[in-house]
């Protein structure tokens, strides 16, 4: 066989010759001229009936030529991610295939984190734990601890809202007033007032994103975190026994809560919803303000925003002026006289100027 270089051996010039088939040799030719050569100048052995065998290592290149004649380039599989295609550096691999998979797909999933998602933060209640026991139209802060377990920051154009249930919050709506980002834990607290009837009452709320959609706790963030709370009835007032002393107890003689409608009116002396005729104090609506006005002897002066005793009242400024009612009266104290000059403090518990109602907690004492 002339074609062998000296000290070639046969599996370096199979190997050679299968290189060359991009340069015009078929497979199949280089195959005849190995086995030619296999049988014409190669030393041949005996099996156990006396026929002629190749050595081993010319049944290995026979093999070679073989399976090289039975391969061909296997498609590209491309591994797609659950959220973009190419997403990370090792997105994409390339893997060649039997022939029996060639028409395979291989799809691989990543999981995927939501943009906005909401997680429990330890404790969730920081203030007002479930089922705590309040009076009727006591304010309360409620504060809820969460952790941003979403991908996208928390912004300002973000907000706490009411979802559902009871509404106890003195608005429907609290905007952000820091950035949150991933991962990170917030409080988050909104100013709530206790109903005026006993009972149990639950209030249900979510965040909002800046494009209005509402997200919340647990899995796939859609449950809403809530405050609970039980309004129960205060403890009648009984009179105790003056002591014996030269100075006299103090005596409430009538406290509660009334709630007044337009053009109705409170009778401090008695503690009744009375008609403007027999009242001390008139709630009033005038091209949309709300007002109290002193009538029948009544008057009323702003206090502050704690509140006062039987000698604050005693020493407070008061006087027959009507009261403006903006949005600010709402939560504190006033001091004012009743029409027998009884000292008296009262509350503004709520103004709803729709309704309109008035709702406001009282106390009288009997010392003038």
């Amino acid at each position: 066989m002339g074609w062998f270089r000296r000290g070639e051996s046969l599996v370096e010039w199979a190997m050679v010759m299968t290189m060359k088939r991009s340069s015009g040799m078929t497979l199949g030719m280089v195959v005849l001229l190995v086995s030619g050569a296999v049988a014409c100048s190669l030393p041949m052995g005996r099996n156990v009936e006396g026929g002629s065998t190749p050595p081993p290592q010319y049944s290995t290149v026979a093999a070679m030529l073989t399976q090289t004649a039975g391969s061909s380039p296997g498609p590209t599989i491309q591994a797609t991610s659950g959220v973009t295609q190419g997403a990370t550096a090792s997105a994409s691999a390339t893997t060649a295939l039997r022939p029996t998979d060639r028409t395979s797909t291989v799809t691989l999933v990543t999981a995927s984190v939501l943009c906005d998602m909401a997680r429990a933060g330890v404790p969730i209640d920081v203030t007002i734990p479930d089922d705590t026991r309040l009076s009727p139209g006591q304010p309360f802060v409620k504060t809820w601890r969460l952790v941003n377990a979403g991908s996208c920051t928390w912004t300002r154009g973000y907000a706490l809202v009411w979802f559902s249930g009871d509404e106890l919050g003195v608005r429907r709506v609290e905007p952000f007033t820091v950035e949150v980002a991933p991962g990170q834990v917030v409080d988050l607290s909104v100013e709530m007032i206790a109903p005026l009837k006993p009972g149990i009452y639950q209030s249900n709320w979510k965040l909002r994103n800046e494009k209005g959609i509402l997200f919340g706790i647990g899995p796939g963030g859609e449950a809403p975190f809530w405050v609970r709370i039980q309004v129960v009835a205060p403890d009648t007032v009984t009179p105790s026994p003056p002591l014996p002393s030269a100075t006299p107890t103090p005596v409430i003689s009538v406290s509660g809560i009334v709630s007044l409608g337009a053009e109705q009116g409170i009778d401090l002396d008695s503690g009744q919803v009375v008609s403007d005729q027999e009242a001390d104090l008139i709630f009033r609506m005038s091209s949309g303000e709300a007002m109290l006005a002193p009538v029948s002897g009544g008057l009323v002066g702003f206090f502050g925003f704690s509140e006062p005793g039987l000698n604050d009242c005693q020493s407070a400024s008061v006087s027959a002026e009507t009261l403006l009612l903006g949005p600010e009266m709402e939560g504190p104290y006033l001091c004012a006289r009743t029409g027998n000059g009884l000292p008296a403090n009262l509350k503004i518990l709520r103004i709803d100027r729709a309704g309109p109602v008035l709702d406001v907690g009282f106390k009288v004492w009997s010392v003038p």
